[in-house]
């Protein structure tokens, strides 16, 4: 089996179970379903683009700052589309890990008020972090020509990026509201 089926075998799974547990939480949370697919749809596109826009950043710093043409050395930057399917891929699989780490965490913690005293969420949370760095570098040295240990710090640049676009549009929102 060639990495293309592997990774086409791959996406299958995590979207059946992605869509599996979707339609629980609605049916348990009796959501409207026409709802919750509009806002799910515009959420996927939208969060899809901006993700794959990030990545492409993420890649051009991670390039700048090894200050190598090198082909070899240097990591590839995606087409939209093929940037918009590993940030997708991604998210559905991190979604899934953090389901099954907050359940973890949750368990771990104990029941809800005891769970909000010892900061069961924020566990799992935390363990939720390595698992989505492993996740992206992985989808990365599958989807891109590069090694684990490019994508890895590609897979830094784009953390890094993140946390300074959410930190500034925090701080923005604080300044804002009263």
């Amino acid at each position: 089996m060639d990495r293309t089926a592997g990774v086409k075998i791959l996406l299958g799974v995590v979207i059946s179970i992605s869509l599996a547990l979707g339609t629980a939480i609605l049916v348990a949370y009796d959501v409207s379903l026409l709802g919750a697919l509009l806002g799910m749809g515009v959420f996927l596109v939208v969060g899809t683009l901006a993700g794959a826009l990030l990545l492409r950043a993420a890649i051009g710093a991670y390039n700048a700052m090894i200050a190598c043409h090198d082909p070899e050395v240097t990591v590839p930057e995606p087409g939209i589309g093929k940037a918009m399917t590993i940030t997708f891929v991604a998210t559905l699989v991190n979604l899934f890990a953090g389901l099954v780490l907050g359940v973890l965490g949750g368990g771990l913690a104990g029941p809800e008020e005891v769970r909000a005293e010892r900061g069961g969420d924020v566990i799992a949370q935390f363990l939720a972090l390595p698992v989505g760095l492993f996740v992206m570098a992985s989808l990365l040295a599958l989807l891109l020509p590069t090694t684990f240990a490019r994508a890895f710090w590609v897979t830094m640049c784009y953390l890094s990026i993140a946390l300074v676009i959410g930190g500034t549009i925090t701080a923005v929102i604080l300044l804002v509201v009263p």
